[in-house]
């Protein structure tokens, strides 16, 4: 624990609370990486990987699937994705950098720095083909599956909440909202707006609503299932007592016989 990591071997994992409302009915696991100097962390990251019913990859859109991002091949477990979901997060910031000039309409902003960013999402994950990596490695073809990504902006997304609660905003959201009113025709500060802007609870409804449906599915079969081998089970454990009953009956017919 701490920047020399002198209890390491020995920390298994720490648990932080905070009291954010906005964090409400969450809970947030930040593992070590597959990347980590110290082997037994990356395991540790792999064991968890394979548990998830959906992995997030989520990459900054301004920089979107770069170098980096896409030496994930090298690191991740060939078995460790069921299903994936690609995220380019910091939308907002990547419709900044769009190169129209003066005031422009937010939902031609919005389709065009969407379709460049698939594009190249689309672009880098051709190039891992290349030399067969995709048959190297099955994780990155269902990463590919899970084109084309989403984006969101978690600041539209706080900003959103905040309006809703009544809350202030802080000076990144401040000057975040202000310069997309500057840049953007179209830019509301409606809780509506920024929550459809933001793309999260939209994510959730879509994503989160299929897997947690597939999973009741998987449990209620599983628990059908179990059900059918307790009850073979417990049918062959009454044939055998009733087989070990007329044994015993048997031999205490003879046993009196002979006396």
């Amino acid at each position: 624990v701490g920047a020399k990591g002198e209890y390491t071997p020995f920390v298994k994992y720490i648990e932080l609370g905070i009291a954010n409302p906005l964090l409400e009915g969450l809970e947030i696991i930040d593992t070590p990486g597959l990347g980590d100097p110290i082997v037994s962390r990356s395991e540790k990251t792999k064991e968890f990987l394979m548990k998830c019913d959906l992995v997030f990859l989520l990459s900054t859109s301004s920089q979107f699937l770069n170098e980096d991002d896409i030496r994930m091949k090298n690191t991740l477990p060939a078995n460790s994705i069921q299903t994936a979901l690609l995220v380019g997060s910091k939308f907002d910031l990547a419709m900044l950098d769009d190169s129209a000039r003066g005031r422009t309409p937010l939902a031609a902003v919005y389709k065009r720095t969407r379709r460049k960013l698939e594009a190249a999402a689309r672009e880098n994950l051709a190039a891992l083909s290349r030399g067969g990596a995709a048959e190297e490695n099955p994780a990155i073809e269902r990463i590919r599956a899970a084109l084309p990504p989403k984006f969101i902006s978690s600041i539209c997304y706080s900003a959103a909440k905040k309006y809703e609660k009544k809350m202030p905003l802080d000076k990144e959201e401040e000057h975040a909202l202000q310069q997309m009113e500057q840049r953007f025709e179209g830019m509301q500060r409606t809780p509506e707006f920024l929550s459809g802007l933001a793309n999260i609870e939209k994510i959730r409804q879509e994503e989160f609503d299929k897997i947690h449906a597939a999973k009741q599915a998987t449990i209620a079969e599983r628990g059908e299932n179990f059900v059918k081998t307790q009850r073979i089970a417990f049918l062959k454990s009454l044939d055998e007592m009733q087989a070990e009953a007329s044994r015993r009956m048997q031999i205490l017919e003879t046993e009196d016989a002979d006396i």
